[in-house]
């Protein structure tokens, strides 16, 4: 059927008989097909009523008396449906119709935003409540600028734009910081979604709020809430405020200058996932936090897949200052971000229990050096935690300043330390250290943080200005230093320096090479050191002792076994394999020495037994 060509004014009667005829002819084929289509639509629904007459006697003479099977039949309402698929089809017209209801556009009528540069908060609010007064629904924003002070959705309620950069909330210029929150959703909401739209906080004329509690949103013990795909740039205080806030996600968003925390959890947050978010500088704190507060710790976190630049503190952080014998934040889980140049530290467990920081990429920290200013770290601050895991992170330091280490732990038991590239930090690669806190607690009775049941393995430490791995414990027991390879670190490839005698440590299987002083140093430490490959250490050390293969010194019990001292350099700086200084027992299998790593040197040694020497 092609289309008939229009009647023109100049046409004659001659030249429009046959378009005419035409249109009739099409008309008259276009209601046969309508004709026939409503044939065959009744057809079908014939059929499929005689169907389902059929499906529905086989149901009625099946005779069950299945209780769940005749309580699905009735509708809350106690309306009693033939069928359940009677109720299913009632209901399901009944939500597509309420849902089409539900959406308002807040440029229509009644609301009738104008976008003139004035406050909409009073009309966009209206908007909000009336969506509550039915069930909630979605508030739609399309394309402009929105001048909001402040708005507070109700459960159940969607705030959806248009799009990033196109649908722009900008908050309104006020000193009172409760009521500059540009979103605040009402306390114990559930249910709240914002996406597809760009809020600026205007910050550059709203300089009084910066770095306070004046957030662009603010969800309080909000129960179930999804943030996807928004933009959210230039806040005053925090960009996105997750207060006792559960079963949420924030995903996929993009937050910029924030004058305070890009994404900040408090209190007893829970459940939660931050996925695929970019954010780039913080005025003040850090990218991404989630803090105790007033005996309240997180649980259940999400953090991967980000990208976060640029913190005025910390990349990511999880925890700061649980009190004495609070329940620290558990089962946290900081994967596959990538993080560069913060201030201070990359990625942050403090005082956390049953966690992973695994598969992240941290480039460049810790500019003021400084405790906690590490490439990672981990602490048990005030109570002993246990159960966390370093994985596959790869922490390259592109600042020339401060004394960062690349990793340290302290106040933990029950720590794998694995598989893990540090390159280039200019303190310690790995560090392992009994730290000193201001006070004494029940965890903590002699105000040393301990270290115990940490394992260390399989890691590359390349090039850092301390030594590759340094570990200071007090009443230590039980680490193990396996795999690992130490290269060209500034000071000591492995170091154990404890505050007072350690046990069951072993170090084995490792390669130390061209390290500035002693290839392993242990100091106040019974241990185990085996078949490990040990060469060309010594290339800054001066005095002998930093020219050793091993050094130890001090009490304690030693075996030495099967391992390998080499010197291949056209200038020997492994001068000793051994130096030995006031050491207990060592026992000493089966080591092998080549190159100019042959010689021993020993001071005041209660017993050295050499056994079978290669």
């Amino acid at each position: 059927m092609a289309r008939a060509p229009q009647i023109l004014g100049s046409d004659t009667l001659k030249l429009a008989y046959p378009k005419l005829n035409m249109a009739i002819d099409n008309s008259n084929e276009a209601l046969d097909k309508a004709v026939m289509a409503e044939t065959n639509a009744n057809q079908a629904l014939s059929q499929s009523e005689s169907t389902q007459t059929q499906l529905d006697t086989l149901i009625i003479n099946s005779g069950t008396s299945d209780a769940e099977t005749l309580q699905a039949r009735v509708d809350p309402n106690g309306h009693a449906f033939s069928t359940l698929k009677d109720r299913l089809d009632s209901e399901f017209i009944e939500v597509t119709t309420d849902l089409g209801q539900r959406m308002i556009n807040v440029r229509q009528p009644p609301y009738n935003v104008t976008l003139d540069g004035t406050d909409e908060s009073s009309k966009i609010q209206q908007a909000i409540d009336d969506l509550n007064s039915t069930g909630g629904g979605i508030l739609f924003l399309p394309i402009g600028v929105y001048r909001i002070s402040q708005i507070r959705p109700r459960s159940n309620t969607i705030i959806e734009g248009a799009g990033k950069g196109v649908t722009v909330i900008k908050g309104v210029g006020t000193t009172d910081t409760s009521s500059s929150i540009i979103i605040y959703a009402a306390t114990e909401a559930k249910n709240i979604t914002i996406r597809n739209l760009t809020i600026d906080g205007d910050k550059e004329n709203r300089t009084s709020l910066i770095n306070t509690a004046a957030h662009s949103i603010s969800l309080p013990y909000v129960v179930g809430f999804e943030i996807r795909n928004i933009e959210v740039k230039n806040s005053t205080g925090a960009s996105i405020n997750l207060y006792s806030s559960e079963e949420g996600i924030v995903e996929n968003c993009t937050i910029l200058n924030s004058g305070s925390n890009g994404i900040l959890g408090l209190r007893a947050c829970k459940s939660i996932r931050i996925l695929n978010n970019y954010i780039d500088t913080t005025d003040n704190q850090n990218c991404i936090f989630f803090m105790y507060q007033s005996g309240f710790s997180a649980s259940d976190i999400i953090i991967e897949g980000n990208t976060v630049k640029n913190a005025a503190d910390f990349g990511i952080e999880v925890g700061d200052h649980v009190a004495e014998g609070y329940a620290p934040h558990q089962n946290i889980h900081i994967r596959n971000n990538y993080v560069e140049n913060p201030k201070n530290n990359g990625i942050s467990f403090r005082s956390v229990s049953h966690g992973t920081i695994e598969g992240n990429v941290i480039s460049g920290y810790g500019r003021n050096g400084g405790y906690g200013c590490d490439g990672i770290f981990v602490e048990g601050e005030n109570n002993l935690c246990s159960d966390v895991k370093i994985q596959n992170n790869t922490i390259v330091q592109t600042n020339f300043t401060g004394t960062a280490n690349g990793i340290y732990v302290t106040g933990m038991e029950e720590v794998r330390v694995e598989g893990n590239t540090i390159t280039g930090s200019r303190g310690h690669g790995i560090a392992l250290i009994a730290s000193s806190l201001t006070s004494p607690t029940t965890d903590f009775p002699d105000g040393r943080r301990v270290v115990n049941k940490i394992k260390v393995t399989n890691n590359q430490i390349n090039k850092n200005t301390g030594s590759g791995i340094r570990v200071q414990a007090y009443n230590g027991k039980q680490i193990d230093i396996m795999g690992n390879t130490a290269n060209d670190n500034g000071s000591k490839g492995i170091e154990i320096v404890n505050l007072n005698s350690g046990k069951d440590f072993i170090i084995s299987n490792n390669n130390l090479k061209g390290n500035g002083k002693s290839g392993i140093q242990i100091y106040l430490c019974s241990c185990s050191i085996n078949n490990n490959n040990i060469a060309n250490n010594g290339k800054s050390g001066t005095a002998t002792d930093d020219k050793a293969g091993i050094l130890i010194t001090g009490p304690g019990t030693f075996a030495l076994n099967t391992n390998t001292f080499e010197d291949d350099q056209a200038t020997a700086t492994q001068t000793y394999y051994l130096s030995i200084h006031d050491a207990g027992t060592l026992y000493e299998i089966g080591s092998i020495k080549k190159g100019g790593s042959t010689a021993l040197y020993e001071v005041s040694v209660v017993a050295h037994k050499k056994i079978d020497f290669a």
